[in-house]
């Protein structure tokens, strides 16, 4: 028994509060000590897309169609729940904030089948309410009795989130109609804004105490909350701006309300719905920005060290945007870096991987027009998404993937590279040795005179190795023209062969690896990446990179970026060529490998 452990017993042994109140901090700093010194954190956060908007799913039928929706990207959808009230009339939870109150027992019924639903893969649903209602249901911020009722009810949705095994509730607080954040809705003239503010906020502080009695632990999920408005100032004073904006002018001290109680465990998302027009990293950054440091001069000094423990940054993608492109202005393409290339399939998978990155956990994609599951009233006629938008389904979940995702940011980081190097006149480092197959000479020198008209040298690639199987009877051999300059890899007739080199490299690094290909005839131009450790053993399948589509008789670019493996000593380069015909030529030049880091 160690010295510490023989204290912290004998101080239990007293029995006396105040020592064991030390005792248990003591005991907090020798387990933290006793971690494995490797162990730097708890992880990464596992970030989620989200599904919201048209089809919305009912319990029931998300049930039905359980098997289906796992296929998608998502992690999670907002739900739509309905009750039966006593004479069987149904329930609509979505207008939460009407003057009718609710019985759990309504409801007891979607609970049950939100119990039926097991699936690993749908861990993040949430059931979907709004501030809005009619003029004729709205309660005003002093109405004790309608905000009793309103209290009940998001207790109530509480209640059904986590019996029904849900991860929160979704709050919309968009002004459809009245609302007790809008300045119009006032109802009593003769109040001024502050005392309706101070009302609000004690509006804010009842709602969130009555979820939080029910799910402590819960997420309240905002489509948005005061950072647009934050935003807006434009480095001004975003409480002016929180006046200004009529439909939103006590949705600070709403806010305020919910973080003057909410407790240790619960999380609130600000979604920023604002992000709809945009699709790049900078703008998502400057979103998050709002959320985290702008926003705080909308948030009480007492809440603000809450609201920076507790308040996530979400983003949102608008899908339909994707297909009425320019009219709705999805792609800030003027303000990418790079800019955005490929087809809208493409950008959408930029997008959500810049918002993932830039997000704390959640992504909601917002969506009208299209499905991802079948209309439940008239099936056949659904209209998918990956028909109006080719390869969406693909592009989300490659965005969702943390190590694609990763390889995106990657090849990011080398654009930067790649131009302050331009600017400073200093190349890149390339790894590979005699990648322009010029065995040392410069891109100008011209070949020797023999060899002058001839589709080979006499010499060998240096630093390359030539293999075929024992099928192919072709020819690889160093030729005496190229893309930029008189050298580069030569194939004729090759069914079956490569050029190869191993490079030294990192494990757990990133790389970009480029070369050019031109052919004349068929056969299939390729370029390989595989890895082996320190014994010259073979780690995971390679990587497999082809040109970019174009004529075949012009030089394209083969491009691609990999990460090495944890045990990975060298990169295995191979220039294969497959399938050719026997006079059929093809060549590979100026390839090229560097090590990308973060600038």
């Amino acid at each position: 028994m160690s010295r510490i452990t023989r204290l912290l017993t004998s101080i239990l042994a007293t029995r006396d509060p105040s020592l064991i109140g030390i005792c248990f901090l003591l005991g907090g700093a020798v387990t933290a000590l006793a971690q494995s010194p490797t162990d730097s954190g708890g992880g990464p956060i596992r970030k989620k897309l989200i599904e919201l908007g048209g089809g919305v799913l009912t319990p029931s039928r998300l049930l039905a169609l359980q098997t289906q929706v796992e296929q998608t990207p998502f992690d999670g959808l907002a739900l739509k729940i309905t009750g039966a009230d006593d004479a069987g009339k149904p329930v609509n939870t979505f207008q939460i904030c009407t003057l009718s109150p609710w019985k759990r027992e309504w409801f007891q019924g979607e609970v049950n089948t939100l119990k039926k639903l097991k699936s690993g893969k749908l861990t993040d649903n949430f059931m979907s309410v709004s501030l809005s209602v009619s003029a004729t249901d709205f309660a005003d911020a002093f109405d004790d009795a309608g905000w009793k009722t309103i209290a009940d009810k998001f207790a109530i949705a509480a209640w059904i989130a986590r019996e029904g095994g849900l991860r929160g509730v979704m709050f919309d607080p968009e002004g459809y109609g009245d609302t007790v954040i809008k300045l119009g809705s006032r109802r009593h003239k003769d109040k001024s804004y502050e005392e309706y503010a101070v009302k609000v906020r004690q509006r804010g502080r009842e709602v969130m105490a009555a979820m939080a009695r029910e799910y402590p632990d819960m997420v309240f999920f905002t489509l948005f909350m005061n950072s647009g408005t934050a935003l807006g100032a434009l480095g001004g004073d975003p409480r002016v701006e929180a006046v200004r904006n009529a439909s939103y002018a006590f949705y600070p001290a709403f806010v305020n309300g919910w973080l003057d109680v909410v407790p240790p465990g619960l999380t609130i998302v600000d979604g920023f719905e604002m992000s709809y027009p945009h699709s790049d990293e900078a703008q998502y950054l400057k979103h998050v920005n709002a959320i985290r440091n702008t926003t705080l001069a909308l948030v009480a000094p007492e809440n603000r060290l809450k609201y920076r423990g507790q308040v996530q940054a979400g983003l949102a993608i608008y899908m339909d945007a994707y297909t009425a492109f320019p009219k709705v202005d999805a792609h800030a393409d003027v303000f990418t870096d790079p800019p955005l290339e490929g087809s809208f399939a493409d950008r959408l998978r930029e997008a959500v991987c810049s918002a993932l990155d830039a997000a704390d956990e959640y992504v909601w994609i917002y969506n009208e027009n299209y499905r991802w599951w079948p209309n439940e009233k008239n099936p056949d006629a659904t209209r998918y998404w990956d028909e109006i938008l080719p390869g969406a389904t693909e592009a989300l979940l490659a965005a969702k993937d943390p190590l694609r995702r990763s390889l995106t940011r990657a090849d990011k980081e080398f654009s930067v590279s790649e131009r302050k190097a331009r600017a400073r006149g200093v190349p890149l480092r390339n790894l590979v040795k005699n990648g322009d197959f010029n065995n040392g000479a410069a891109s100008t020198a011209p070949p020797d005179a023999a060899g002058v008209g001839k589709p080979t040298a006499k010499e060998t690639a240096t630093a390359w190795q030539t293999v075929q199987s024992e099928a192919s009877k072709g020819t690889l051999a160093r030729a005496v023209t190229g893309y930029a300059g008189y050298g580069s890899a030569f194939a004729k007739g090759v069914k079956d062969g490569m050029f190869v080199q191993e490079v030294k490299v990192a494990p757990q690094s990133f790389y970009k690896v480029r070369a050019w290909v031109r052919q004349i005839g068929k056969g299939v131009a390729s370029v390989r990446v595989g890895w082996r450790d320190t014994e010259g053993r073979e780690l995971d399948a390679p990587h497999t990179f082809v040109p970019r589509l174009s004529p075949v008789e012009q030089w394209r670019q083969i491009t691609g970026t990999v990460k090495s493996p944890a045990r990975a000593a060298t990169l295995v380069l191979q220039l294969r060529v497959t399938d050719q015909p026997e006079r059929d030529i093809l060549w590979f030049d100026d390839v090229e490998l560097y090590s990308i880091s973060v600038n």
